[in-house]
């Protein structure tokens, strides 16, 4: 963020706001600077990393430990299986983390559901973990998606089917009427520029 005349206008707009947009690389030097106690009980596998509950819509909620062995195993899994489907990644002792695509780009991810759905939580992690840039919905809900989608432009995406229905829905309409043998650009081209 820092030098970057949008980045200070996005400062000032989190200001007057009453909020303080902090980089990254800020976070990291508060962390070497701010170092944990000597004393301090770093977890095991079997320690609790957190328990994630259902909504209770099919009944009452129901409550699931996971623990730091779960959560590391699910992110680790992620990083081998997910880049080998991005790109021809392949993991190099010299380079363990691999956080760019075939181009050279860094992976990009997009949040596509609440980080209180345990899916989007383990993706999210799973992609933090990896040096993915992660981008969230600038709208609750669905409605953003579309065109969060174009601004960030995602090598990956977790969704439900409640989601990917509603792209359908959204391309269904913006197809219905129209002349596939016109020479005109596709709705759908709108739709993803």
């Amino acid at each position: 963020l820092q030098g970057d005349k949008g980045d200070v206008q996005l400062r000032l707009k989190c200001k007057k706001e009453g909020l303080e947009l902090v980089d990254f690389a800020t976070v990291e030097k508060l962390g070497k600077s701010h170092q944990l106690h000597t004393d301090f009980n770093p977890p095991t596998p079997d320690t609790i990393h957190h328990i994630c509950f259902t909504s209770g819509t099919t009944g009452l909620p129901k409550g699931c430990v996971l623990n730091h062995r779960n959560s590391v195993s699910y992110c680790v899994a992620t990083q081998v299986m997910g880049r080998k489907m991005l790109s021809s990644f392949s993991l190099e002792v010299s380079n363990p983390i691999n956080n760019k695509d075939d181009v050279g780009e860094q992976f990009r991810y997009l949040a596509g559901l609440p980080l209180a759905h345990i899916y989007e939580r383990a993706h999210t992690t799973a992609n933090i973990m990896g040096g993915t840039a992660v981008g969230f919905p600038s709208l609750p809900g669905v409605q953003s998606v579309v065109d969060d989608w174009r601004v960030i432009k995602p090598h990956s995406i977790a969704g439900v089917p409640r989601l990917w229905n509603r792209i359908d829905q959204g391309i269904k309409l913006l197809l219905q009427g129209y002349n596939l043998k016109k020479k005109s650009p596709s709705p759908v081209d709108k739709l993803l520029i």
